[in-house]
This record gives C-alpha cells, sequence and structure tokens, in this order.
C-alpha cells in the first residue's frame, strides 16, 4: 500500500511538472499573441479644466504608430506608453496596465496648472515642472495670473515657480494672491485680493519667511493704521518690512515688537515705513 502511494505520488508530481513546463508556457504565448479585449481611457479631471479628452487620449495613442486596438499584447510594452502619454503637455501623469480580462486600462491626469502667465506673445498655462499648454477658450482653471512685458520663455518659468508653487500649496497665500506681475528689474510684484496696495516679493528666495512676515503686517500692521494707508508693501529685503505711505506727511516708522502677539520667529524684525 505504501508502495503505491510513493509510485502514486511520483506519478503526480511527473504530470505537474510536465504541465509547468508545457502548458503553463503555451498558455502565456497564446495570451501574449492574442489582442485586448478592450481599452479603457480614464480621464481624472477634477478640476473640470477640459485640458484633456478620451478622444484626445485615443488621438495621442493613434501617433505611437501601432494601432493598439488590433496589436498583439506582447508587442505593446506599457512603460513606453506611460513614458509617451507622459511627455505630453497637457498631461500631468499617465499611468497604463493590462488588467486580468486583457483590458488596457489608462489612466490619466490632465495638466495640474499653478499660473496663467500673459506675455508680449500671448497667454499660457504652467504647471509646477514648467509643462506649458497654449490658453484656448475651451479651457479654463482658476489660478493666479502673470503678466510680464518680456517673453515667458522657460528661464522666467523656472525663476516663478517656486513662488506658484508655493501660493498653490499655502491656503492662505492662495487667498491673498489675485495676481502677480514681473516688473522691469525682475521683482515679483503681487497684486493682492485685498484692493489698494500691492506688494514687492522681490526675487523668489525665503518665500515661507516673506509670507510670514506679510501676515504678521496684514494682522497687527493695518488694522492699527488703516487698510488706505499704504499703496506698496515690501518684504524683498531680509529681515524687514518696507511700506510706502499714501500720505507722505505721515509718520514713516514702527518697530515690529512694540505690537502684541507677534510670532516669535520674527520678533527681532523690523517694520521699515519710509516715503521711499
Amino acid at each position: 500500500m505504501k508502495r503505491r502511494t510513493i509510485v502514486f505520488q511520483a506519478i503526480m508530481a511527473c504530470l505537474i511538472l510536465a504541465y509547468v513546463i508545457v502548458v503553463v508556457p503555451m498558455t502565456l504565448n497564446a495570451e501574449r499573441n492574442d489582442t485586448f479585449n478592450n481599452i479603457e481611457i480614464n480621464i481624472a479631471d477634477t478640476e473640470h479644466s477640459s485640458f484633456l479628452t478620451k478622444n484626445d487620449v485615443s488621438n495621442l495613442l493613434g501617433s505611437l504608430g501601432t494601432n493598439i486596438k488590433t496589436a498583439r499584447r506582447k508587442d505593446i510594452n506599457t512603460l513606453h506608453i506611460e513614458n509617451f502619454l507622459n511627455n505630453c503637455n497637457r498631461i500631468e501623469t499617465a499611468r497604463c496596465r493590462i488588467l486580468n480580462d486583457g483590458t488596457l486600462q489608462i489612466n490619466v491626469i490632465p495638466i495640474d496648472p499653478v499660473a496663467r502667465i500673459f506675455d508680449k506673445e500671448g497667454s499660457v498655462y504652467v504647471n509646477a515642472v514648467g509643462k506649458r499648454v497654449p490658453a484656448r477658450p475651451a479651457y479654463h482653471v482658476d489660478v493666479p495670473v502673470v503678466t510680464t512685458t518680456t517673453r515667458a520663455d522657460s528661464a522666467l518659468v523656472q525663476k516663478l515657480l517656486p513662488i506658484l508653487s508655493a501660493i498653490k500649496a499655502n491656503p492662505q497665500a492662495n487667498a491673498l494672491v489675485s495676481s502677480l506681475r514681473v516688473d522691469e528689474r525682475g521683482d515679483v510684484i503681487i497684486i493682492p485680493n485685498v484692493v489698494g496696495h500691492v506688494i514687492n516679493f522681490g526675487d523668489t528666495s525665503l518665500i515661507d519667511n516673506k509670507f510670514k512676515r506679510l501676515k504678521v503686517f496684514y494682522r497687527d500692521v493695518m488694522p492699527k493704521r488703516g487698510w488706505e494707508t499704504y499703496d506698496t508693501i515690501s518684504v524683498k529685503w531680509a529681515g524687514r518690512i518696507v511700506a510706502t505711505k499714501r500720505d507722505k506727511s505721515r509718520p514713516n516708522t514702527i518697530p515690529l515688537d512694540n505690537l502684541d502677539d507677534v510670532d516669535d520667529e520674527i520678533l527681532n524684525d523690523e517694520v521699515m515705513l519710509t516715503d521711499t
């Protein structure tokens, strides 16, 4: 009885081995030679921006030079498709995979702009890594507007990306900023939603610190001095705020450490309210 069991187990092991060696490769090869049962394209357009449609993605796939609907699975490289789509200026990210039922699934997120830039040649939307999409009536995203008298080339875009990304990531900064412009000296000028003045941000260094100083100024200075007192607020110089008075006859200096409830990190900073 024991011998029969051993023989039976040996036979079963041989059959399983034969299955693994012969049948499994044949099955896998047959699957690889099959075409896709379906192509599923999903667009995650949470902003309803209309930058991208399923037809747009289908047309992009057609430009690969391969008819994916009739191509064999072994001829399709999902990583190649992902890289191709991710290089498209209207796409933020793309993911491609083959499901168990033979469906080629493509998930796409349209470009997520951080600003719309107007220059002498027109306007473009720009995302956090510098992808640019020409603005068209069909597209609309509520983002800060940037104006410049020069061409919005890649160097200018790269210069602005840190502050644009910071504004998008910070709800308070995003609520403050209406638009920006770059003046002839290269300073970034913020036009806030609080009307009556502009903010000279200078360059895009010390971004968090500059917004902290602005927060203190709006919280502790403006309510006491009046929201119509200043026409320009500058945070371009480290450790201070310089504000230009609308009425040049009013007093011109106030130390920040005389104000109540000032953030600890900025206690030693000074607010200089000057005539120039």
